[in-house]
Parts: C-alpha cells; sequence; structure tokens
C-alpha cells in the first residue's frame, strides 16, 4: 500500500508538471497585443487582443521560457476572416534582441493555425509578432539619423483622442504655386512594415 501510495502521488506530480506553463507572456511594451486564452504545458492557446473593438489580425508578444524545450503557439482556426490563425507566409516576426531588430521564422515552424520555437535555455525571451513592428522608438531613432538633414522638416499634425501628439514630417519648402502632395505609410496599426519604405523615401529627399 505505501509503494502504491507514492507510486500515486508520483503519477499525480508527473501530470501537474506536465501542465505547468513553460513560458511566461508580456504585452506590457509599446505595440504589444495579445490575448492569452490557455497556458498549460507545452501548447498555449492565444489570439489577438481586440480590446472591445472590431475584429482584427495584429499580434505581438514577448515569451519566457521556465525552461528548455519546444513551445507551440495555438491561434485560432480563423482570425479576422484569415486562415492559419493570420500567420503569415513567413511566418512570425522574431526578434531575440527585445524587438531591436527582427528575422523570419519561416514556414518551417508552422503547422497550420500555429507555430512553435525551440528555446534553448531556462529564461530565454523571444519577442513575436504578426509583422514587423514599428513604433514611436523607430521613429525616434530614424529622426535622430536625420538630424543634419536641413531638408526634413518636423512638426505636428494633431493631436489623438488620447491627446497625443500626431507628427508631421514634411520635405522641401512651402512655396505659392507648389501643391503640397501628402505621403502616408499606412491606414492601421497592422501595416508597419510601409513605414520603413517611407523612411527611405524621406531619407532619399
Amino acid at each position: 500500500m505505501f509503494l502504491r501510495a507514492i507510486a500515486i502521488a508520483g503519477l499525480a506530480c508527473g501530470l501537474a508538471f506536465a501542465d505547468e506553463p513553460l513560458v511566461e507572456f508580456n504585452t506590457d511594451f509599446p505595440g504589444g497585443n495579445l490575448l492569452v486564452q490557455a497556458n498549460e504545458g507545452k501548447s498555449p492557446v492565444v489570439a489577438p487582443d481586440l480590446r472591445g473593438g472590431r475584429d482584427w489580425f495584429y499580434w505581438y508578444f514577448e515569451a519566457k521560457a521556465s525552461k528548455p524545450g519546444r513551445v507551440t503557439f495555438v491561434f485560432p482556426e480563423k482570425v479576422a476572416g484569415f486562415k492559419n490563425g493570420a500567420i503569415g507566409n513567413q511566418g512570425p516576426a522574431v526578434s531575440t534582441d527585445g524587438g531591436k531588430t527582427w528575422a523570419w521564422a519561416g514556414r518551417e515552424n508552422v503547422r497550420e493555425n500555429a507555430f512553435f520555437h525551440d528555446f534553448s535555455k531556462a529564461g530565454e525571451t523571444i519577442r513575436y509578432a504578426v509583422t514587423i513592428p514599428y513604433t514611436e522608438s523607430n521613429l525616434s531613432e530614424f529622426l535622430e539619423k536625420q538630424a543634419g538633414n536641413s531638408h526634413l522638416q518636423t512638426g505636428v499634425l494633431t493631436q489623438s483622442n488620447e491627446g497625443r501628439d500626431v507628427e508631421l514630417l514634411e520635405i522641401g519648402q512651402r512655396r505659392d504655386g507648389r501643391r503640397p502632395v501628402i505621403v502616408t505609410a499606412r491606414h492601421h496599426a497592422v501595416e508597419t512594415m510601409a513605414s520603413y519604405v517611407l523612411e527611405g523615401f524621406l531619407a532619399e529627399a
């Protein structure tokens, strides 16, 4: 009876250990977005955090491993009408340095509406996003590099609903008879990569 009790207790402990989360999630940074629906074992279930708004497919999160091993991040089968969890053709964008640089994981790490990552050690922290993000820090870095560009002027277009200044970048000079041309990089938060194209456009002006 004693040995059987030990075996049962050991089995129970093993099951409890197997269900322990292998990653800790974080979205407390600019652009962060994720709804963690379940975080047990090696296959956490996640989705975009709509925050009371319309359906969309944007997500950007950080995962910290508690130990080495493969973790599979499972999304809904359809996200904002897109199949396969809205995971792109190149897989998720991945950053190993806190969002400073990015690379595509590739389709080899994607299985329908899920993708996986092999964490090499405890404490390893990786960021994942549906696209390569572009936030205020990226704009600030670009403007610092362009500080000596006399053709590029910065100003304020308007203020957001929350009172934040919306930046206005101008190239050239305002003169009578010249018609200004408005160039925008994107329509909503997911179209971030076009902002890098706009950087090149402004830098060459």
